[in-house]
């Protein structure tokens, strides 16, 4: 698997310590669970433009993780399908990566501190899913253009 796209970005200090703690409690790498965080769950979280990429959002300055003193720089590498996954997510919502990425953070946080029991799914599964919805939104565009 070749990780071409780099994200980088900020979070809180303690929305990174909860990560930490569910990553260790998990035994999974920060690095994966972050994968897992940009899964979306279904079609219905995708942008379907045709041509992605293309406008960069700025991310703003609105959140404590940015206008907080403690924080901490995260970097994240993606695979090609990966990063047309998120890059949609947050077309589709109007926000940066960045910022999608802090959301998302706290929510797959919050819902396996209600789920304890959860796991995260390993890497085969995270690549089969994204190809099955980007390949279902590239059906669709074509579709919609015959």
């Amino acid at each position: 698997m070749r990780y071409t796209h780099r994200i980088g970005f900020l979070i809180d200090t303690t929305l990174w310590e909860r990560m930490d703690g569910t990553c260790r409690r998990l035994h999974a790498s920060k690095a994966h669970f972050l994968r897992c965080c940009l899964m979306p769950t279904s079609v219905d979280e995708i942008s379907d433009a045709d041509v992605f990429g293309t406008e960069r959002r700025v991310p703003h300055t609105d959140g404590p993780a940015l206008n907080s003193r403690a924080r901490r720089q995260m970097m994240l590498t993606l695979d090609d399908d990966a990063y047309e996954l998120a890059w949609r997510m947050a077309d589709r919502l109007g926000i940066s990566l960045m910022q999608l990425l802090r959301t998302r953070i706290d929510g797959l946080l919050d819902e396996l501190e209600r789920r304890p029991t959860a796991t995260l799914p390993n890497e085969t599964t995270l690549v089969a899913r994204g190809r099955t919805l980007l390949d279902t939104i590239r059906a669709n565009r074509r579709d919609m253009h015959t």
